[in-house]
């Protein structure tokens, strides 16, 4: 499994048995309000968004009681929006930081919008541990609320990794899109939220811990580079197209394809060597349904390649000389990327569920 995969499907922890089974338009000139439209402001809302779901949360905690399928389903549920959250906010604040041109307008919005994938990353982070808990529990959503189960997930890797992941998130949330020190309070937000797929899976039982930690965090970070970043892409692309300028986008979209295939090339060969590692021999990706779906990824992710080929090599070129034409087909093969790209994370989602041959 990759880094994303077994964070997807984290070793259970072995814990004692238990005992016993909106965000509103605030008035203009409010606290927290926008004076000018009377709308409460982003980061007000997701932080309401966050305090809601976690009321839900507590709710659904207490009303499902021993449901253990739906102790399972909503924890790999929240796994992958944290898995996500984490991709999206990294590779968006790359993208923040070394592809976008600055405009201010545009600026605000992708800003934002790394903020939100941080704030989701972050709140799944805080509901991993109780499902987590609920699920080594295995008495339905009441074992999230087991003391004793709760105090070993929190003293286990996969509690540290889920304060890794918080702690990182925060920084990213906080530093991206401002000035002067704002990079560095980003890029260290980065580095130590991907810090927190090392803590569990492949990296966390290799004989050579600092080798493997490395490798995951590099092909974690690719990953999320160029995902994150083709869907901040898109919402720019998206925000142009009344307003042709060949010359910026073009130069927008050359700084994007050189951090992009900067990346693949990165993704690649840690991705293979990770793959390596679980399936064991080539005769394993055809003998074994993990094998099989693997190449599924594989083939995916190929594809996205070669769009992604196309673009910088055929498209871009191609702005100048044919326009708003030109702009409008980039505009469907990026998508069409990142369509692939969230297909291949959906694949990701089935290899959890078998067993490597390896």
């Amino acid at each position: 499994m990759t880094a994303v995969e077994h964070e997807v499907a984290a070793p259970a922890v072995r814990a004692p048995a238990a005992r016993g089974a909106l965000a509103r338009r605030a008035p203009v000139g409010a606290p927290g309000g926008d004076r000018r439209s009377g709308r409460m402001p982003a980061r007000a809302v997701a932080g309401a968004a966050v305090v809601g779901a976690a009321g839900v949360a507590g709710v659904a905690l207490t009303a499902l009681g021993a449901s253990q399928v739906a102790v399972e389903a909503a924890a790999l549920l929240v796994r992958v929006v944290l898995v996500t959250g984490v991709l999206v906010a990294v590779g968006g604040a790359v993208f923040v930081g070394a592809v976008h041109d600055g405009r201010g307008h545009e600026r605000a919005r992708i800003v934002r919008l790394v903020r939100a994938a941080a704030i989701a990353g972050m709140a799944a982070s805080a509901l991993s541990v109780p499902l987590h808990a609920a699920v080594v529990q295995g008495s339905g959503f009441a074992g999230a609320s087991d003391a004793r189960t709760l105090a070993a997930v929190a003293a286990s890797p996969f509690g540290a990794a889920a304060l890794l992941r918080l702690a990182g998130l925060c920084a990213v949330a906080l530093g991206v899109g401002r000035p002067r020190t704002g990079a560095l309070v980003t890029g260290a937000g980065v580095l130590v939220a991907l810090a927190g797929f090392t803590l569990t899976g492949h990296s966390a039982t290799a004989d050579t811990r600092w080798l493997a930690a490395t490798v995951t965090v590099v092909h974690a970070g690719a990953a999320g580079v160029w995902l994150g970043g083709l869907l901040l892409l898109g919402v720019v692309l998206a925000m142009r197209r009344g307003s042709f300028d060949a010359s910026g986008g073009a130069r927008l979209l050359g700084r994007f394809s050189t951090v992009a295939a900067a990346s693949v090339a990165a993704l690649v060969p840690t991705g293979t060597a990770l793959a390596a590692r679980e399936v064991g021999s080539l005769g394993g990706l055809v003998s074994s349904g993990y094998g099989r779906t693997l190449l599924v990824k594989v083939a995916l992710v190929a594809v996205v390649l070669a769009l992604a080929a196309h673009n910088r090599w055929r498209l871009v070129p191609a702005i100048d000389r044919d326009g708003p034409a030109a702009w409008r087909r980039l505009q469907r093969t990026v998508r069409a990327e990142l369509a692939g790209l969230l297909l291949a994370v959906a694949v990701t989602g089935a290899l959890v569920r078998l067993a490597p041959p390896g």
